[in-house]
């Protein structure tokens, strides 16, 4: 369950990056759909539907309560999500070609 945790912390640590290159303040929030708006207000569109970040985001909480584990698939879609925001802020903030 603790790579599902990862990967969502990866994806909102990465869009709050792209929110503080454009020096826009956030919320103390894990809602990855909500920081997405943000980044989409400041000229950012992410590519990334609202309902794979929601889903990612579920994971911020759900990790600190035991039995309900991802199934591998799962596991898997918020892993490429994760990778999604990573590989598109990377660029967009210059740390990559």
């Amino acid at each position: 369950m603790g790579g599902v945790f990862h990967a969502q912390q990866c994806a909102e640590k990465y869009l709050k990056a792209i929110l503080v290159a454009k020096g826009q303040a956030f919320p103390k929030t894990h809602d990855l759909a909500a920081l997405s708006d943000l980044c989409d207000q400041n000229g950012v569109i992410i590519p990334i539907s609202q309902d794979l970040l929601q889903r990612l985001t579920a994971y911020a909480v759900q990790v600190r309560y035991p039995g309900d584990d991802p199934i591998p698939d799962e596991a898997r879609a918020a892993l490429k999500t994760a990778q999604t925001v990573r590989n598109f802020a990377r660029k967009l903030l210059g740390l990559i070609s």
